[in-house]
C-alpha cells in the first residue's frame, strides 16, 4: 500500500485527531491512506518525514507570489445596483 502523508500547520488549534492537553505543538503529520480522517497524529514517531515535508513547503513557499488585495472601493457594493455584481467604474 502507498503511502500518502499529509503535514498539518496549525497557528490556533490542536488538530482534532489529537489531545487537547493545552499542548503548544502546531505541526501535526498524518498518513491519509491508512488514517483519512486523520486522527493518528505520526509526527513524534517521523520526525524525519515532517522535515522532509517541512523543507518542501519552504521550498514552496519562497516561489509563491505574494497576495495583492487591492483597496476596498466602496462603489463595488451590489447593493448599489439592485444586489447584482458588475462594472462600477
Amino acid at each position: 500500500m502507498s503511502q500518502s502523508f499529509l503535514c498539518l500547520i496549525s497557528d490556533t488549534e490542536p488538530a482534532y485527531g489529537s489531545s487537547s492537553t493545552g499542548s503548544s505543538q502546531n505541526v501535526y503529520l498524518f498518513n491519509i491512506a491508512q488514517d483519512p480522517e486523520e486522527r493518528h497524529d505520526l509526527s513524534q514517531s517521523m520526525p524525519d518525514m515532517v522535515q522532509k515535508l517541512l523543507i518542501r513547503l519552504a521550498k514552496w513557499n519562497s516561489t509563491a507570489v505574494p497576495v495583492n488585495y487591492p483597496p476596498v472601493d466602496k462603489r463595488c457594493n451590489p447593493a448599489l445596483r439592485g444586489g447584482v455584481w458588475g462594472p462600477w467604474m
